[in-house]
């Protein structure tokens, strides 16, 4: 599919280097060319590793100032695996390796053709230029080849595929669950060994929980609109509230029979539910920590009763539990009464969640499925093919156009939701995917794997 670029170049580099690749770059623009500077494009207050990566997707070419403070740059290396991610030979997207300085170079980088610039010559700078500028005339012509050919079904179909942007490195343990909180700045993300809180700016944890002998496994982790406090599902039959600000607990709830799975807030902060290998869900008082209620209605039979997932409509009023049973039920959360039951995976359904109008849900189940609800009728509108093993978490986009579907399949897709089509899928993770978190913005995922790592994905 034929992409359109905000810049014809990127410009990477060390900033030991900035005077050099800031005289090349005026150069650049002085010529015609779009170009991406960090000095130029990021403001304060910016993410920088993010606006950087945003960047890279919106620019034709990226252009290598190398040198050996480049190579031994933290944001060099950065942009460095980036371009790794990305195959060199895609016409739409190009890297041009520029000498500035003498260095040894990665054996990665070396096999290709590179322009010295160490002597700053005008012939040098020429071929930079005439690259650059061949890129963009590619562009008009891809362009061109894509209008012709872009009525045909399987170019209509055919999804882009991405890596990741950042990593998150830390966990002994596969990772269960992640959370962000509604200002964007903290991340929760939970182990069956550990929790840690992240600080997404800088990319830093600041701090960790170990799970020990009195709370055994973070199954999941939620957090309250207010940003101030998070819950914990533990393996160990309770919850546990965590203030945020100071990463102590100061209340578990207790009341489930075996381990909790799920863990949900309503909209207003006061009320969690739960969801456990017990069958039950359970409603619980935020301020004084008691259990208000329990629902009891997925099947009876062990283990088929289990609840992997929850959700709470925007308006607080209403709860689906998805239950190893094959089946959703929807519950009124101020009476406990089962209002509906959602029939027609073929086996158990792992995760749950609603558009942000309250008005659809979206299941995905170990049947390889994705299945979209209307709340209201009950009815099942659709059934997407999504994935080649289980379906383990699906979210939707804050715009409720887009949902986001990940799996033991170690790939997450992005499908649009009105038109049931595929339009995204990202690749990079080892292991299965076991949970994801959007920004409110609607511009980033975050996703969680078994493979110990959490990832930044930029969404469509």
């Amino acid at each position: 599919m034929s992409r359109s670029f905000d810049y014809d170049v990127f410009l990477s580099y060390s900033s030991k280097d900035y005077e050099t690749v800031h005289a090349l770059a005026e150069r650049l623009k002085k010529d015609g060319l779009r170009v991406w500077l960090d000095n130029w494009v990021i403001q304060p207050g910016d993410l920088i590793p993010l606006k950087i990566q945003h960047g890279l997707e919106k620019s034709r070419t990226l252009l290598m100032c190398m040198s050996p403070a480049y190579f031994d740059s933290v944001w060099g290396t950065l942009e460095h695996y980036t371009l790794l991610f990305h195959d060199p030979t895609n016409i739409q997207h190009s890297f041009l390796p520029v000498l500035i300085e003498d260095c040894t170079l990665p054996n990665v980088i070396a096999q290709f053709a590179r322009i010295d610039f160490r002597m700053r010559s005008d012939e040098a700078y020429d071929k930079i230029l005439a690259t650059c500028q061949s890129e963009k005339q590619n562009e008009k012509q891809n362009k061109r080849r894509s209008d012709i050919v872009k009525t045909t079904e399987y170019h209509a179909l055919m999804p882009q595929t991405f890596h990741e942007l950042r990593v998150l490195i830390g966990h002994e343990y596969g990772v269960n669950s992640v959370a962000l909180t509604p200002d964007s700045k903290t991340i929760i993300s939970g182990t069956l060994g550990d929790m840690k809180i992240w600080d997404l700016a800088t990319c830093q944890c600041r701090a960790t929980i170990k799970a020990n002998a009195s709370f055994s496994g973070f199954e999941d982790v939620t957090i309250t609109p207010d940003g101030k406090m998070a819950i914990s599902a533990l393996f160990d039959n309770n919850l546990k509230i965590w203030d945020l600000a100071t990463c102590q607990c100061f209340t578990t709830l207790k009341g489930h029979k075996s381990a909790v799975f799920c863990v949900a807030v309503t909209p207003d902060g006061k009320t969690a539910i739960s969801g456990s290998m017990d069958k039950t869900l359970k409603v619980w008082d935020l301020i004084t920590g008691q259990c208000r209620s329990t629902f009891k209605g997925h099947s009876e039979c062990w283990p088929s009763g289990w609840i992997w997932d929850v959700a709470i409509t925007p308006d607080g009023k209403t709860v689906i539990s998805a239950s190893k049973d094959k089946t959703l039920k929807v519950w009124n959360l101020k009476t406990g009464q089962c209002q509906a039951t959602f029939e027609g995976h073929t086996d158990e359904v792992r995760c749950v969640a609603i558009t942000p109008d309250g008005k659809t849900v979206i299941s995905g189940s170990k049947d390889k499925t994705l299945k979209i609800w209307d709340l209201k009728t009950g009815q099942c509108r659709s059934t997407l093919v999504a994935h080649s093993k289980e379906v383990l978490s699906v979210v939707v986009t804050p715009d409720g156009k887009n949902v986001v579907s990940c799996s033991s399949d170690k790939t997450i897709k992005v499908w649009d939701l009105e038109n049931k089509e595929l339009q995204t899928v990202y690749v990079g993770h080892n292991d299965s995917i076991r949970d994801m978190a959007i920004t409110p913005d609607g511009k980033i995922l975050i996703s969680a794997s078994f493979d110990k790592t959490l990832r930044f994905w930029y969404l469509p």
